[in-house]
C-alpha cells in the first residue's frame, strides 16, 4: 500500500509525464536521424559506385590506347586496383564480345585471356563459396568516339566498407546522443516535478495543520513561482483573516462578558439591597435598575441584529419615512448623554427627505452613530449631525472632533468586534458600527468612514431617496443646537 501511495503521488506522476514526453521526443528525433543517416549512406554509396564506373571506363580506354589496340596485363593494373578498392569484379570483352581480361578481388592481378576461352589465369572465387552480388552493369569502352569493347562491372550486394563504417559511427553517435538526452530529460523532469510538487505538499501540510488548530500555519509557507505562488499567497491571506477574526472573537467574548457583568452586578447588588431591606424601593433605585435593564436590552438587540443579518433573516417593516425627522428625534433622545459628556451637538436636518425604510431601524442607525461619537469625543468637543439630499440619495452624516481614525484602520471600522487603537480602555463590544453597516445594507444603502483634514471622524450614510414631499410655504429645514 505504501509503494502504491508513493507512486500515486503528484510528484511521481509529474515526473513520469515529463519523462514520457521527453523520451518520446528523443526517440522520434533519434528515429528521424537514423532514417536520415541511412538515406545519406545509400546516396553516398551510389555516388561512389557511379564514380567507380566512370574511373574504370576511363582506365580501360587509356589501357587500350597504351596497348595499341589491345589490353595488356601491365596496362590493366590501374583497372585492377580500382576494382579491388571498390570490392568489385570487372570482366573485359573486346568489340567482338570475347572476354580478354578479368579483374577484381581474388584474381591476384589482371588475368589475360587472349584466346577468349573465358578462363583467366587467376584463382577467382573459391568453389563452393559464392558471394552475394548486386546487378551487373555493362560499361562501354569508347576510344575516339568508337566502342572498342565492353566491361561488365559487378558490385557487391553489401555497401562499401568505408560507407558502412561511417554509417555505423553516425548511428552510434545518434544512439549516444539519444541516451544522453533521456538522462538529461530525467534529471530535468525530477527537478521540475520536485519544484512543482513541493509547494503543493507544503500547502497540503499547512492546510492540515490549520485544520488542526494551528492558525499560524500559513505564515510558514515559502514563496513559490507562478500560479502555485498565488495559491499559497491566497491561503496565507485566508489564514491571516481567520486568525484575525479568531482574535476578534476572543476579544469580543471578553468585552461582551464585561458589558454584561457591569449591569448584572448592579442589578444583583441593588436587588439584594431591596430584598434585605437595606435600601428602600425609591424612584431613584427603580430608575437605575431600569437603565441597566435597557443597557442589557440594547446589547442583546445588537447581537440579535447581527445574527439576523448573517442569516439573511433581518426583518424590515418598510414604509415611507422622513430621514430628517428621524434624525432630529434620535438626537433629541440622546440630549442628556451629550450633556453628561460635556459635548455640543449641532443638528442640521431638512424635512421632506423621504426614504422607503424601517423607521425603527433607521433610528437605530442614527443612534449607534451618535453613541459612537459620544464615546470617542472628549469633553468640550462637538458633534455635527446633518441630513439632506444629494441627487437620488438621502444622505446622513455624523462628524465629531474626537481623535479620529487612522488611515490603516478605516477599512476595518465596520467589521464586527473590531476595536481600533483609539478605543483604549473604553468599554464596548465593537459591534455598534457593524450593526450600522448591516442595517444600511439591508436598506440597499452604503455607509463610509473618513478622516477629515481638520481631524475627528466623519461617517456618511447614503440611502435611496423617494419622491420629495411638497413643503408648505415658509417650511424650512430645521436647525437645532444643543450644548453642554
Amino acid at each position: 500500500m505504501r509503494v502504491r501511495k508513493r507512486f500515486g503521488a503528484l510528484r511521481w506522476r509529474l515526473f513520469a509525464a515529463f519523462l514520457a514526453v521527453a523520451v518520446s521526443a528523443v526517440a522520434l528525433l533519434a528515429l528521424l536521424a537514423a532514417v536520415s543517416v541511412d538515406q545519406r549512406s545509400a546516396l553516398l554509396a551510389e555516388q561512389q559506385q557511379g564514380q567507380l564506373r566512370n574511373e574504370i571506363a576511363s582506365a580501360l580506354a587509356a589501357a587500350y590506347v597504351a596497348g595499341s589496340g589491345s589490353w595488356r596485363p601491365q596496362d590493366l593494373a590501374v583497372v585492377n586496383a580500382l576494382a579491388t578498392s571498390g570490392d568489385a569484379s570487372v570482366v573485359v570483352a573486346d568489340d567482338r564480345g570475347r572476354e580478354v581480361a578479368r579483374m577484381g578481388p581474388g584474381t591476384h592481378g589482371p588475368a589475360h585471356d587472349p584466346d577468349g576461352t573465358g578462363h583467366s589465369g587467376g584463382g577467382g572465387t573459391p568453389e563452393g563459396t559464392p558471394e552475394p552480388v548486386a546487378a551487373s552493369t555493362a560499361i562501354p569502352i569508347v576510344v575516339d568516339g568508337r566502342q572498342v569493347g565492353t566491361a561488365q562491372l559487378t558490385l557487391p550486394a553489401t555497401e562499401p566498407v568505408p560507407v558502412a563504417a561511417a554509417r555505423t559511427a553516425l548511428l552510434q553517435r545518434v544512439g549516444l546522443g539519444a541516451l544522453a538526452g533521456v538522462l538529461l530529460a530525467a534529471v530535468a523532469a525530477a527537478v521540475v516535478s520536485r519544484r512543482m510538487s513541493r509547494p503543493l505538499l507544503a500547502l497540503a501540510g499547512a492546510t492540515r495543520a490549520f485544520a488542526a488548530g494551528d492558525l499560524d500555519a500559513g505564515t510558514r509557507l515559502r514563496p513559490a513561482p507562478g500560479e502555485l505562488g498565488e495559491v499559497g499567497a491566497a491561503f496565507t491571506e485566508m489564514a491571516a483573516t481567520v486568525r484575525r477574526q479568531d482574535e476578534l472573537r476572543r476579544a469580543v467574548v471578553a468585552d461582551v462578558a464585561h458589558e454584561l457583568r457591569t449591569p448584572v452586578t448592579i442589578l444583583r447588588g441593588q436587588t439584594e439591597q431591596l430584598l434585605d431591606g437595606i435600601a428602600e424601593p425609591t424612584e431613584q433605585h427603580l430608575v437605575s435598575l431600569h437603565d441597566e435593564v435597557l443597557r442589557l436590552g440594547r446589547l442583546t438587540d445588537d447581537l440579535a441584529t447581527l445574527s439576523a443579518a448573517d442569516a439573511a433573516g433581518l426583518a424590515l417593516h418598510t414604509g415611507p419615512v422622513d430621514l430628517g425627522t428621524l434624525t432630529r428625534e434620535a438626537t433629541e433622545a440622546m440630549r442628556a448623554q451629550f450633556t453628561d459628556a460635556g459635548l455640543a451637538v449641532h443638528v442640521e436636518a431638512a424635512t421632506g427627505i423621504e426614504v422607503l425604510g424601517d423607521g425603527a431601524r433607521i433610528t437605530q442607525i442614527v443612534t449607534n452613530l451618535l453613541t459612537n461619537a459620544v464615546k470617542f469625543t472628549p469633553s468640550g468637543g462637538r458633534v455635527t449631525v446633518t441630513a439632506g439630499r444629494e441627487g437620488a440619495d438621502a444622505v446622513l452624516t455624523v462628524t465629531d472632533t474626537g481623535p479620529g481614525i487612522d488611515e490603516e484602520e478605516l477599512p476595518h471600522v465596520f467589521e464586527r468586534f473590531w476595536r481600533g487603537r483609539a478605543a483604549g480602555g473604553r468599554s464596548g463590544s465593537g459591534i455598534g458600527l457593524a450593526v450600522v453597516r448591516a442595517l444600511v445594507e439591508a436598506h440597499r444603502g452604503t455607509v463610509t468612514a473618513a478622516r477629515p483634514a481638520e481631524g475627528g471622524a466623519c461617517f456618511t450614510v447614503r440611502l435611496p431617496a423617494g419622491e420629495r414631499r411638497s413643503l408648505d410655504p415658509g417650511h424650512h429645514a430645521d436647525r437645532g443646537e444643543a450644548g453642554e
